[in-house]
């Protein structure tokens, strides 16, 4: 027959002492998650719906895996001036803050800093093939934010939070705290 103390370690691996590290930890997962799930289906819609579902492909392709590239030299020269827990800090305020910016200032007067509607389709119409590329640049704050919400999932998400997470917590409490944020 199984205890009740072996049955709270199957379920509840944590324990009490561990409290104080792995609720705030979880917390920072849950959030990054929540954002991530919530950009995802956010960018998609901007983009399908202002410039057309087969600018997803040229925006991945011409921008993000770009900007990727470009991240990731900036994260290894960030290397050489910061530690792992400053990169953390500045990788994520820097990330909230263009968000912050979007959804203040850049989304609400879309009409005013884009090209207007027009221009874009009289232009995608006298150079056909450069059509997504001028809409994607008419209408570039959404190209943008699209940009840094497939940047979250794979720098806030897949790199950064889990090598602060290898600074942050031992490997005996890496066994049991890792099923657990997942």
């Amino acid at each position: 027959m199984i205890r009740l103390h072996e049955f709270r370690k199957i379920f509840w691996p944590i324990e009490s002492h561990e409290i104080y590290k792995f609720l705030p930890m979880a917390a920072m997962i849950f959030c990054i998650i929540f954002n991530y799930s919530s950009l995802r289906s956010i960018k998609d819609s901007f983009i399908v719906t202002n410039i057309g579902p087969e600018a997803i492909s040229f925006i991945k392709l011409y921008l993000v895996l770009p900007s990727a590239f470009l991240v990731t030299v900036i994260y290894f020269r960030m290397h050489n001036f910061f530690n792992q827990h400053s990169i953390f800090y500045l990788s994520t305020s820097f990330f909230s803050v263009f968000f912050t910016i979007f959804a203040f200032f850049l989304y609400p007067y879309a009409d005013y800093i884009h090209v207007a509607p027009e221009i874009i389709e009289k232009l995608a119409v006298q150079y056909p093939n450069l059509k997504w590329f001028i809409r994607i640049v008419g209408n570039w704050s959404y190209a943008l934010f699209f940009i840094f919400s497939e940047l979250w999932g794979s720098v806030i998400l897949n790199l950064l939070f889990w090598q602060f997470a290898n600074q942050v917590i031992n490997t005996d409490e890496a066994r049991r705290f890792y099923p657990m944020f997942i």
